[in-house]
Parts: C-alpha cells; sequence; structure tokens
C-alpha cells in the first residue's frame, strides 16, 4: 500500500513485510464466516434486477509491470508471460466478477508437501501395498494453487403434522403439529470442475476459523484458480444439500403416532441462505510410477494426501 512493490509471502507466516519499503502487513485471523456474507435471495433479485449473470465474459487484464494484455478465463491470479510479474482480476467487462471475501495461507511449503506424500504412501493400506510391490509413486511436478469455493450457510425449517394417509388432517387425538429449525453452517462447494469435486472433497476438512481477509497483492507467488461454477448454478445444490441433512437429523426427532391409523408429513425449507467465497490452499501433484501416473493433492493446511485413479500413459 505504500511502494506498491511485490509482496513475497513464506508459508506459515503471520506477517508479509514488503522488500521495498518494509512495510509490515499482518495475517491477521478473523471471523469472516460471521461478518461477510450475502443472501443468495439477495443476489439472484439483484442479478435478474441488472441483467447480470455469469457467462463467457471479456476477462482481459493489463500487466502492471510490461504493459502486455492478460486472458483470465481460468486464473484469478497468473503469470505474465512476457515479464514473470503475477497479475489479479480486479473485475471483468460486465461486473459479474464475485472478489473472494477471505482465504488460508499455505501453511506448508514444496519440501512439506513432498514429506507429506511420502508418509502417506507408507502408511495405512497403502503403505502396505508399497512394502508389498516395492514401487513408490514419486512427484515429477507439485504445484501450489488456491482454489476457489463457496461457502453456504442456512438455516432449515422443519414442520410435521400428522395425516390419515390421504394427505388429510388426522382425527382429533393424533400428534399436534410442530416445527423445528436447525442451522447448517459452513457447507462447502467446491467452485472448479478440475480436480473433480468429488475427488477433492476428499482433502477436506479445512479449518475454516483461520480465514484472513482476501488481498490481492498476497498471491504475488501463488497462483490462484478462477471459480467457473457460479454461486447461482450451485447454490440449489447447496440448498438440496442442507435439506438431506436437516432429514437425517430430523430423524429421531419426529416419530410416527401410536396411533395405527395416522401418519406423520414432514417439509423441509431451506431459509435465509447466505453465501461467501473463499480461496483455500492445495498443492497439487502428478506422480509417477512405472511409467504410468496418477494425480495427488495434499491439503496445504493441514498436510492431509489423498491420491487419485492411475491415469493412462
Amino acid at each position: 500500500p505504500q511502494c506498491g512493490g511485490a509482496l513475497h509471502y513464506e508459508p506459515g507466516s503471520t506477517a508479509v513485510v514488503c522488500p521495498y519499503c518494509g512495510h509490515p502487513l499482518d495475517l491477521r485471523e478473523t471471523n469472516l464466516l460471521e461478518a461477510d456474507a450475502r443472501l443468495v435471495g439477495d443476489m439472484k433479485l439483484q442479478r435478474r434486477y441488472q441483467g447480470r449473470a455469469w457467462g463467457d465474459v471479456q476477462r482481459i487484464v493489463r500487466c502492471q509491470s510490461c504493459g502486455a494484455e492478460l486472458t483470465m478465463t481460468r486464473y484469478l491470479a497468473r503469470q505474465c508471460a512476457f515479464c514473470g510479474s503475477t497479475t489479479v482480476l480486479a473485475e471483468d467487462n460486465r461486473r459479474t466478477f464475485e472478489r473472494p471475501d477471505g482465504f488460508l495461507p499455505f501453511k506448508l511449503d514444496e519440501p512439506q508437501a513432498t514429506a507429506a506424500i511420502h508418509e502417506a504412501q507408507h502408511s495405512g493400506v497403502r503403505g502396505l501395498k508399497t512394502r508389498l510391490t516395492g514401487q513408490e509413486d514419486q512427484p515429477v511436478a507439485l504445484q501450489p494453487i488456491y482454489l476457489p469455493f463457496w461457502v453456504f450457510d442456512g438455516f432449515v425449517e422443519v414442520r410435521a403434522w400428522a395425516t390419515n394417509g390421504f394427505d388429510q388432517p388426522a382425527p382429533s387425538g393424533g400428534p399436534a403439529p410442530s416445527a423445528d429449525v436447525m442451522m447448517c453452517d459452513n457447507l462447502l462447494v467446491p467452485g472448479v470442475l478440475v480436480p473433480a469435486p468429488a475427488f477433492l472433497r476428499r482433502v477436506f476438512p479445512f479449518d475454516l476459523s483461520t480465514l484472513v481477509p482476501y488481498e490481492p497483492r498476497l498471491l504475488a507467488d501463488w497462483p490462484a484458480a478462477l471459480y467457473h461454477l457460479d454461486v447461482e448454478g450451485v447454490a440449489e445444490d447447496a440448498c438440496e444439500t442442507m435439506i438431506a441433512l436437516a432429514r437425517r437429523r430430523a430423524e429421531p426427532l419426529v416419530a410416527p403416532a401410536s396411533s395405527g391409523h395416522a401418519h406423520v408429513r414432514r417439509s423441509f425449507q431451506v431459509t435465509s441462505a447466505t453465501y461467501q467465497l473463499v480461496l483455500l490452499p492445495v498443492w497439487v501433484a502428478l506422480l509417477r510410477s512405472a511409467n504410468r501416473y496418477r494425480l495427488g493433492l495434499v491439503n496445504g493446511q493441514s498436510g492431509k494426501v489423498v491420491f487419485g485413479y492411475r491415469l493412462s500413459d
């Protein structure tokens, strides 16, 4: 903020100092998930009113160092191919871009991520397989990247009432209508299609209580992916997940009536759903063994390692 110089972040640091002017920038952990959430309903109404929609829009930025034009289709932050400096996307020409609310700084550097992969291959069932075959996947490429995730919170209203089996109110004497509200918080939904969301979820959990406010200058040394799954497109899936969680939680709370002719009906509705966009740290590894390749992911915060299926030659 003082001299405009690029900031360099070392994994595990709690502060960054500008190498040019000495200005410090603290990475203070804040309760972002409680303060900056936006209502899904308000977002949809605003987009309908303004005619805004996420899609294939022009996302071209100019390099601040050499002036070259960079097309930002996959990355939120990327290096200029001409001068090597990093440029961060701020907005697109239709202003449909959602700015991240916060990010989790990397705690693992490259040697630590490599060590985590080695340890994972020598522990548990995979360790037994490694010892029996004598083959260990070796990292041939290891890339850190901040991946975008949507974080949803919401309340699920659960209503239960007794019927006679034909969706008609049950005779008197049955259970009284009831209502309950369940909270679902910190539901993470990947904002990218690659790595596959199902594979990416295996690297969970992340401790979101250590989020820090989003600071574009801290992405100078770290690539960051641009989300391809817009919040409006995944919000319905998030609400369905909240309802599924509420169904499981409500199972022991709503019991059938004791009388043989009464049935219990339930309805579930998500209210006050909110969302945020956060960047989470992941090391992506390409592993090779016996001329075969597989993809590996390392949680950049906890060091948890997951391995994908072997890829074709």
